[in-house]
């Protein structure tokens, strides 16, 4: 093989549709931990994702990690979003005009100023169908 030749996996020759299809089976957060990164079609397919994003459960260095590199990112095409207030963190974060895709929004175990801070911002969201505070 020449130098200027490139070497693809087999799975890099599946199509976007097929690749979206087994993505559905995976949680945002290992979406985001396996492809992200990989080369620029995955990244421009995982952009391209309206997401639904569940972060319960995790680490907190898998928290961090998320909350660090790839939340900022993803805020605007995130349609459901789960996760719990178990960093003391989400006062901070959660600013709803971000959120331009939510329809669906439940946080487990939220600090008062948290849950207050969120209720500030709700006229913010227009496409908020479901709220579970």
């Amino acid at each position: 093989m020449s130098s200027n030749q490139i070497q693809l996996s087999k799975f890099e020759l599946i199509r976007n549709e097929v690749l979206l299809e087994i993505l559905e089976y995976f949680s945002s957060y290992d979406i985001f931990q396996t492809f992200y990164y990989l080369n620029k079609r995955y990244n421009a397919l995982l952009f391209s994702l309206y997401l639904r994003m569940g972060l319960l459960n995790i680490s907190k260095k898998s928290f961090d990690y998320y909350d660090y590199y790839i939340f900022s990112l993803v805020a605007k095409h995130i349609i459901s979003f789960r996760r719990e207030d178990k960093f003391v963190r989400l006062l901070y974060q959660i600013l709803l005009s971000y959120f331009i895709s939510i329809k669906y929004l439940t946080i487990y175990n939220i600090h008062i100023e948290s849950c207050q801070s969120i209720v500030l911002q709700l006229n913010k969201s227009r496409q908020l169908i479901y709220l579970n505070l």
